[in-house]
């Protein structure tokens, strides 16, 4: 667990203990399915894990027969993750700038 993650509250950690314990991508109802979380909670958690790095959003299809439908998906980075170093040169650069202001 990050430094980060240490200031997540009860519910925000078992969101990303939830994410990190998934093999693979995983969606909101299948985190559901493995907790008593109500779905805003999940939802809500997803979204602060996703702004603060600590999960990665993606679109993937949903039984693409004939109209492909798209869910949002997510997976837990890890530390090796080059997405985290392409987020944190954004951050940087942005707190940087307003810095200069």
């Amino acid at each position: 667990m990050t430094r980060l993650s240490e200031n997540l509250s009860d519910e925000q950690r078992e969101v990303f203990n939830l994410v990190n314990s998934s093999k693979g991508y995983c969606t909101v109802e299948t985190l559901k399915a493995n907790s008593e979380l109500p779905f805003y909670v999940i939802r809500q958690g997803l979204q602060l894990l996703t702004q603060i790095g600590l999960v990665q959003a993606v679109q993937l299809p949903d039984r693409p027969i004939r109209n492909v439908v798209y869910v949002p998906a997510y997976r837990a980075l890890s530390e090796t993750d080059q997405v985290r170093e392409l987020e944190l040169g954004l951050l940087r650069n942005e707190l940087e700038k307003g810095l200069m202001l």
